[in-house]
């Protein structure tokens, strides 16, 4: 009896060690370079408890990447138009809002200007190092075993069940399991499919209320923020040109509320443009993804900041530029080039 628990034991450790390997074979097909490897070192922003110094090391170690590439050689032909457009309306709004805005107010000029070149570097460096990473990188699947690291901003203080439920990870888990159920639907794998549709229906029930609670107050800034683009449609109103709280809006019932819509709030910083320049390269990476497994974690990624604020959190971009890049270097196959 006891060596057939001996036995049971040792063969469930083979068939571990067959599906670890199995899984790694997977993963690291092709190794790893090195530059993958610092690519991942940007995670160590969460290492840092103060904004001001993640923002330091974002800028500086993207500095660092970008440098790096200078004695390498090109692995992808990577090329984005609507991104550059994007990244040329925000150098664009840092002139117009400075000098034509507030052109009779010199104290406004300085201020205005040092807030939009902050958030016009935090745009361009965000874009440097999407295009370094893709175009330099050899092999980023190993990126998938550093998930809990990646989405550490959303894990902490995990034990708290309260939180959990009235916090931002509950939208990442909804529009995964959405993103899921859709690309199975596509599939017509409905095995798969139907049971996490109704995973997805019997969460919604269970914590409506909670949910009731938690997004009310989105309609009303969502309208706030269009009344706001239709302000300034085409310029938008700078980043923060006054001293009210960063990335918040007021609203009269509300009080202040963060900007839980990446999307509106940029269109009321910069404009439309930026905004149709974003949906543009959100199509077109979607057209190259395709339908492949990294279809629903891409979706996932454009799903959470329509609801959530995501780009304005340095830590959380990252993470989210992170599986950008990865989505993008593991289906845009037609843009590699031979070196």
């Amino acid at each position: 009896m006891e060596q057939e628990r001996q036995l049971q034991s040792i063969m469930r450790l083979l068939s571990g060690i067959k599906l670890f390997k199995k899984v790694g074979g997977l993963i690291f097909s092709s190794p790893p370079s090195v530059f993958d490897f610092c690519i991942a070192g940007i995670l160590f922003i969460n290492l840092f408890k103060q904004d001001y110094n993640k923002h330091i090391f974002f800028v500086f170690y993207i500095i660092l990447l970008l440098l790096m590439t200078f004695v390498m050689k090109q692995r992808r032909d990577y090329k984005s138009i609507p991104l550059a457009l994007a990244v040329l309306t925000g150098f664009v709004g840092v002139f117009t809002h400075s000098f034509l805005i507030y052109k009779t107010s010199i104290t406004f000029q300085y201020l205005n200007f040092y807030l939009l070149v902050e958030g016009f570097l935090y745009i361009l460096f965000g874009a440097i190092f999407l295009m370094t990473a893709v175009r330099y990188s050899k092999n980023l699947k190993f990126l998938l075993l550093l998930l809990p690291l990646v989405f550490y901003p959303y894990l902490k203080n995990l034990s708290l069940y309260k939180s959990f439920i009235q916090s931002t990870r509950f939208t990442i888990l909804s529009a995964g399991l959405i993103s899921f159920g859709l690309y199975y639907l596509i599939k017509r794998r409905y095995k798969i499919a139907i049971p996490i549709s109704a995973g997805m229906a019997i969460l919604a029930l269970r914590y409506w209320k909670t949910m009731k609670i938690n997004f009310s107050c989105r309609p009303d800034l969502w309208k706030i923020l269009i009344l706001k683009i239709k302000e300034h449609p085409f310029i938008g109103h700078g980043f923060n040109k006054s001293l009210s709280p960063d990335n918040m809006t007021f609203h009269p019932y509300w009080s202040w509320l963060y900007n839980h819509n990446d999307y509106l709030a940029l269109g009321s910083f910069l404009g439309i443009f930026i905004v149709f320049f974003l949906i543009i390269f959100i199509l077109a990476t979607l057209r190259k993804i395709g339908i492949t497994p990294y279809l629903p974690l891409f979706l996932t990624l454009i799903i959470v900041p329509f609801f959530q604020m995501t780009m304005f959190n340095i830590d959380k971009a990252v993470g989210f530029l992170l599986m950008t890049i990865l989505c993008i270097t593991q289906t845009h196959f037609k843009e590699e080039v031979r070196c």
